[in-house]
């Protein structure tokens, strides 16, 4: 298959990033965006369907080069 894309998608109900001062800095979401850019792919990162919490989707490429 040529062409296709898996998407994986994670989200939850919580306050999400912009509403955590407390977050401290990491390598979590830099290294997915990185990893998914080595493969041709992307990480895009968004508010909850129902406006709450956050969403995390990979879309990469699936099937041979």
């Amino acid at each position: 298959m040529r062409g296709a894309d898996l998407v994986v998608e994670v989200q939850d109900d919580g306050r999400g990033l912009a509403a955590s001062p407390e977050r401290a800095g990491g390598v979590g979401l830099p290294s997915m965006r990185d990893r998914a850019a080595e493969i041709g792919g992307r990480l895009e990162l968004g508010t909850g369907a129902d406006g709450r919490g956050m969403l995390v989707r990979a879309v990469l490429p699936a099937g041979a080069p």
